[in-house]
């Protein structure tokens, strides 16, 4: 079993400029990584 915890989410609406990080890409990004790490093992 595994416990994957994602913290400090400041996703805000789509477009939206964080300093010139893109939250909701990154974290849809995250999203992905740990659905592949699911279904890998």
């Amino acid at each position: 079993m595994r416990i994957i915890q994602i913290t400090d989410l400041y996703i805000g609406r789509v477009g939206d400029d964080t300093f010139g990080v893109d939250v909701r890409s990154n974290f849809l990004n995250i999203l992905a990584e740990v659905k592949y790490l699911n279904t890998t093992t």
